[in-house]
């Protein structure tokens, strides 16, 4: 299970690095605050692996950067999904919860 929960954190935050890098050209600003919180993200997977420190504070400030950052996004393109941004909430809360349990 733990490799499990570490996978898919690494998944995440890099999928949302390599959207915020695709996204550069429009939002520069937004970008780079969902790139830091992908990097954040996975950087705490690495920590934790490598250093055998749990840095969940930082999984979470990783989690709310880019979670502010797709909301920013959707409001300045007049497409604000509410769902969208509700089940991103639900797979971040799912992930800090596995995170921290194993």
């Amino acid at each position: 299970m733990v490799i499990f929960v570490n996978t898919f954190v690494i998944i995440f935050g890099g999928l949302n690095m390599i959207a915020a890098s695709n996204h550069m050209s429009v939002n520069k600003n937004n970008s780079i605050l969902m790139m830091v919180g992908g990097l954040l993200a996975v950087l705490s997977i690495f920590l934790k692996i490598f250093l055998l420190r749990s840095s969940v504070y930082l999984l979470v400030l990783g989690f709310l950067c880019i979670s502010i950052a797709a909301f920013l996004n959707g409001k300045q393109s007049g497409k604000l999904n509410i769902m969208h941004h509700i089940i991103r909430l639900f797979i971040e809360v799912v992930l800090v919860v596995l995170y921290v349990m194993f």
